[in-house]
């Protein structure tokens, strides 16, 4: 139960300072537990880091499998994130969006866990786009990278915006005239 509390107030922390700027300390004053009692659970920040990654990865495969195999069930997936990101005030961004800005260049372990997450995502909505619009699976997957890639620029320019003009220009581009 504890090491689930530490990588939830990690992947919180993560979130909001970044991970270079969230030290160990920070995650065991708000888990209330003695830094030794970290060491128990994981090796390094680099370890918790690789489980906050899969946290986020399970996430993402268990919102996604709430919704149904269709172009409306992608955009309700998309939009259950975009809802939290606006609740949010526009603060922060995609979670694992940040990561991979952070930590991509940083340790090979990390971009390689960060892009089986992306493309794991990619080849689900592939599957759809291929099934719903009767296209090719290549084809299909370059549109699925182009539109995870399109959703993570409006987040960038939400951050920025401090408003829900993009979300919504990527709801009618993608969902009325891409995917339609």
């Amino acid at each position: 139960m504890k090491r689930d509390e530490i990588i939830e107030i990690a992947a919180e922390l993560f979130h909001q300072n970044g991970f270079h700027n969230t030290g160990i300390q920070m995650i065991l004053d708000r888990a209330n537990i003695p830094k030794g009692s970290f060491y128990h659970y994981f090796k390094s920040k680099e370890n918790l880091g690789l489980a906050v990654i899969e946290m986020h990865e399970e996430v993402i495969e268990t919102v996604w499998k709430s919704y149904p195999d269709t172009i409306l069930g992608m955009k309700e997936f998309f939009n259950h994130f975009l809802g939290g990101f606006c609740s949010a005030e526009f603060r922060y961004g995609c979670a694992v969006g940040n990561l991979v800005i952070e930590l991509a260049d940083d340790k090979v372990v990390f971009r390689e866990k960060l892009l089986e997450t992306l493309e794991w995502l990619e080849c689900e909505m592939a599957k759809v786009i291929s099934t719903e619009l009767k296209m090719e699976q290549k084809q299909a997957k370059s549109l699925a990278t182009f539109v995870l890639a399109s959703f993570e620029g409006i987040i960038l320019k939400t951050k920025v915006s401090k408003n829900s003009v993009a979300i919504d220009e990527f709801n009618r581009v993608v969902f009325e005239v891409i995917l339609k």
